[in-house]
């Protein structure tokens, strides 16, 4: 059986302080993994795109170029856009935390 997640707001101020913890350290952990590896460079697609003989080689080099375009977005959101968010949001809470009275 798995547990519960109890809400951040019904936790105590150590269960708080553990949880942000723990998102700062999946976000950096994010981070590591996915921002490991290169991304898709775009100046042989581009040749291919100035090369091309025709309508349908012009068009298989243009989808190339998108999809290439496409895995560098994914690639660059889920390995710096969102671990940046959660660290950020680890951080808010952590200031909250700090200057709660």
């Amino acid at each position: 059986m798995s547990e519960e997640r109890v809400s951040y707001k019904d936790l105590d101020d150590d269960g708080k302080r553990e949880r942000i913890a723990s998102m700062k350290d999946r976000a950096a952990t994010s981070k590591e993994k996915y921002g490991k590896g290169s991304y898709y460079s775009w100046g042989e697609t581009i040749d291919d795109i100035k090369n091309a003989n025709g309508a349908g080689e012009t068009a298989v080099a243009g989808v190339k170029w998108a999809g290439k375009s496409l895995f560098n977005i994914g690639k660059f959101t889920v390995a710096e856009v969102i671990p940046g968010f959660a660290k950020a949001a680890a951080e808010a809470a952590e200031d909250k935390l700090k200057n709660k009275k």
